[in-house]
C-alpha cells in the first residue's frame, strides 16, 4: 500500500498512482508498506507559473516592415510565418502584404502562454506628378499631382514652390521633376 502526505491538490491520499495538481511548490512524502515493513521517500512538484507573454502591435505603410519584439517567456514561436522574418532574440520582422494578426507561444520550461500582435498595413495614395510637359526656353508649364493630400517636389530648381500641388515649373533645361504625395492621415507617402 502506499499513502502520500500532505493531501494539498492530490487527486488522492492513497494508491501507487496519484495526480498532483498544487497551487505552489510542494513536497510530497510517500510511505509504502509491505506487511509490517515501510519506507518514504519524497516527490516535490516545482510549479512554475505560466509565462505571462507581450508582444507590441504596429502601423504600417503597403510594403514596409515593423519590428515585433516578444517578452515574458524563453523561446517562442510564431504564426502564421507569412510576411515574418525571424530575427536574434526571437524578434520578428513582419512585412505582411495585407492587415495580419500574428500569434507568438512563449514557454517557459514546459509552461506556455500566448499573445496577438495586429500589424495593420495601410495603403499608399495613388499619386500622379500628372502629364509630360514641353515648353520653349524663357516659357513655363504649370505642374498638376493628384492622389495625395500634402506634396513636396524635387528637385526645387526652375519650381515657384516645391510644396504644392500645382507649382509652375520654368526650369532653363530638361528637367525630371518627382513629386512625393502623403496621405496626412495614414501618414504613408509614394512617388511618381
Amino acid at each position: 500500500t502506499y499513502t502520500w502526505t500532505p493531501a494539498t491538490g492530490l487527486s488522492a491520499t492513497s494508491g501507487s498512482v496519484v495526480t498532483a495538481n498544487p497551487t505552489s511548490d510542494q513536497a510530497y512524502t510517500i510511505t509504502g508498506t509491505i506487511g509490517t515493513c515501510t519506507a518514504s521517500a519524497i516527490a516535490t512538484v516545482t510549479v512554475i507559473a505560466n509565462p505571462t507573454v507581450t508582444v507590441n502591435s504596429a502601423t504600417v505603410c503597403a510594403g514596409s516592415s515593423t519590428t515585433l519584439t516578444p517578452g515574458g517567456a524563453n523561446t517562442y514561436i510564431w504564426f502564421p510565418s507569412t510576411g515574418l522574418t525571424l530575427g536574434g532574440g526571437n524578434i520578428a520582422t513582419a512585412s505582411p502584404a495585407n492587415t495580419t494578426t500574428y500569434t507568438v507561444i512563449g514557454s517557459i520550461s514546459t509552461c506556455t502562454n500566448s499573445a496577438t500582435a495586429i500589424v495593420t498595413v495601410n495603403p499608399l495614395p495613388s499619386v500622379s506628378a500628372g502629364l509630360d510637359a514641353a515648353i520653349c526656353k524663357g516659357d513655363s508649364a504649370h505642374l498638376s499631382a493628384s492622389g495625395a493630400d500634402t506634396y513636396v517636389w524635387s528637385p526645387a530648381t526652375g519650381l515657384n514652390n516645391i510644396t504644392i500641388y500645382n507649382p509652375t515649373a520654368s526650369p532653363n533645361s530638361i528637367t525630371i521633376y518627382t513629386v512625393v504625395g502623403t496621405n496626412t492621415v495614414t501618414g504613408c507617402s509614394k512617388s511618381d
